[in-house]
């Protein structure tokens, strides 16, 4: 029997922001931005409604125009759909910092 190591939503979410935002290379924040992103998912960014491209085009340049960058989670909601077991919605202050 192998061992199954799960993380729990919150935990989930914030090592794959994590991941992307301090990836080194193009390559390692394509396939972060791939683990991390539904194909079909809805974005709203800075209250706008933009398409899956455009929110990886501006996460991308943000991180590789700059030096580097670092992620702080000052805290973490999770709500869960009171008519699903899934948890819908999820807010996280993050706070990028871009050197």
């Amino acid at each position: 029997m192998s061992n199954v190591n799960l993380l729990i939503l919150p935990d989930w979410v914030q090592q794959n922001i994590q991941q992307i935002y301090t990836a080194k290379t193009p390559q390692d924040f394509d396939t972060a931005f791939e683990a991390f992103i539904a194909t079909n998912a809805r974005i709203q960014f800075n209250g706008k409604h933009i398409s899956r491209e455009q929110y990886k085009t501006t996460i991308r340049g943000e991180i590789f125009d700059e030096a580097g960058a670092s992620v702080t989670f000052n805290s973490v909601v999770s709500v869960q759909d009171p008519n699903s077991e899934l948890v819908r919605y999820i807010s996280y202050p993050i706070s990028p910092s871009f050197l």
